[in-house]
């Protein structure tokens, strides 16, 4: 386990993690699933143009987010980056007023980390939102995990909100 703390102005732990672990897509069920409550530009752009990278590989892509204007400057540009992947919206006039607050970026591939290469299940989470003000402003935590079981109750976890967002869009 690792724990970041920020602010930080130098460093993304996530993303940057993201670009240095030579992430493998070619192995059955590599996937990155992703549950953020507010995605900003300057880190979303960032972070959709790593998973892009990422899908056009060979993972399979999904992403969860609030449809909330002030939470999430990047929705009105959302079709212009034209993502291979989908990133489906909390509406909250469909779900009750439920959204997402997660703060989650989970990742199962073969991966580098250090000098090791094998097959991974890494959690992210903590209470940073993927924007430029919780990196570099907030007092955040962010923590990575690296188990099979802690991943399997997240991903659990992420499929429940997929399941609100899929029966409250009917």
């Amino acid at each position: 386990m690792s724990v970041y703390f920020t602010p930080s102005r130098y460093s993304d732990p996530v993303l940057d993690f993201i670009e240095n672990a030579e992430i493998d897509c070619t192995t059955k069920g590599s996937k990155i699933l992703v549950s953020q409550s507010k995605w900003q530009k300057n880190r979303a752009k960032r972070l959709m143009n790593l998973l892009t990278t990422l899908h056009n590989r060979g993972c399979e892509v999904k992403a969860i987010t609030n449809n909330a204007d002030d939470a999430n400057d990047y929705l009105d540009d959302l079709p212009s980056f034209n993502l291979p992947y989908p990133v489906m919206l909390f509406d909250r006039q469909k779900t009750a007023n439920v959204d997402t607050h997660s703060k989650t970026l989970l990742i199962e591939a073969n991966m580098k980390i250090g000098s090791e290469v094998s097959y991974k299940k890494v959690v992210f989470t903590g209470s940073a939102n993927m924007s430029t003000f919780s990196l570099e402003y907030g007092d955040e935590t962010i923590v990575r995990i690296i188990d099979d079981n802690v991943y399997d109750k997240f991903v659990d976890y992420w499929q429940k909100q997929e399941e609100i967002i899929k029966r409250c869009s009917n």
